[in-house]
């Protein structure tokens, strides 16, 4: 398997398993906000630049290459370029 693609399959389960366990810890979902990550989309076989992915419980809320505006007291991470799409964690 591609190098850059094992990273970006690894980025989104990431996000998401980082998003489960901070949920898990209170009553309402939790978002996690994860600012500056390149997204995979493997439908398209593109990659989304500089992107932000809103992350609710354990579902991707929103995924845009504007500012997201998160409720108060969500989790905010910067992914630093790191790259990612469905079923990925961060690399």
């Amino acid at each position: 398997m591609n190098h850059k693609l094992a990273r970006l399959i690894s980025l989104l389960a990431f996000l998401v398993t980082t998003s489960v366990v901070i949920a898990a810890e209170s009553e309402s979902p939790r978002q996690v906000l994860f600012k500056n990550v390149n997204i995979f989309n493997g439908t398209e076989n593109k990659i989304y630049e500089n992107h932000q992915v809103l992350v609710e419980g354990n579902l991707i809320k929103e995924i845009s290459s504007g500012e997201i505006e998160p409720n108060t007291g969500a989790t905010v991470v910067d992914g630093g370029g790191a790259h990612g799409g469905a079923s990925f964690g961060l690399t």
